[in-house]
């Protein structure tokens, strides 16, 4: 582990999940969910103001697919990251395989345990600003803003099998 590296006790990470958070910046009224291929990056604070956060909102290349994250800022792995991607497939620590969209969940010191996504807490995971509306929730992060979905393809009809010889070099 390099020395600026941070780990925390499960116990630890489950308390920062659980903890209710804002936007730091109080002016902050909207979320344009991020042009394909992009991310974009908010700052939170917990509402005892002890700890600051950020969330990580992110779109996909190739296909449609929202990448959320929840950082702590002295934790180096995601405590809470939720795959969107319909086909994705993510192999667990432990062997155990997951397959369709999955939350990663701070675990044994890393974000490399996965979980399928409870549809009780995610109503619409082909709805990306319910999608969003549904991850502040599950994260604890109070919000009064509009999440806005225009997203932007940079290629609209792309098909990764006809390009794919451009990417080989």
């Amino acid at each position: 582990m390099a020395d600026n590296e941070t780990n925390i006790t499960d116990e630890e990470a489950v308390e920062l999940i659980g903890m209710e958070k804002r936007f730091m910046d109080s002016e902050l009224h909207s979320i344009p969910l991020p042009a394909c291929n992009r991310e974009a990056e908010y700052d939170l604070i917990s509402e005892d103001c002890t700890e600051r956060f950020v969330l990580d909102v992110g779109c996909g290349f190739v296909e449609f697919k929202i990448k959320e994250q929840l950082r702590s800022k002295r934790v180096t792995h995601p405590l809470i990251r939720l795959d969107t991607y319909p086909r994705a497939r993510h192999v667990n620590p432990d062997g155990e395989t997951i397959t369709g969209p999955h939350l990663h969940i701070y675990r044994d010191g890393t974000s490399a345990w996965a979980y399928p996504v409870p549809a009780d807490n995610f109503s619409d995971l082909k709805n990306p600003s319910q999608t969003l509306y549904d991850f502040l929730t599950y994260c604890n992060i109070r919000h009064n803003i509009d999440i806005q979905t225009k997203l932007v393809r940079l290629w609209p009809q792309f098909n990764p099998i006809s390009y794919r010889h451009i990417w080989r070099g």
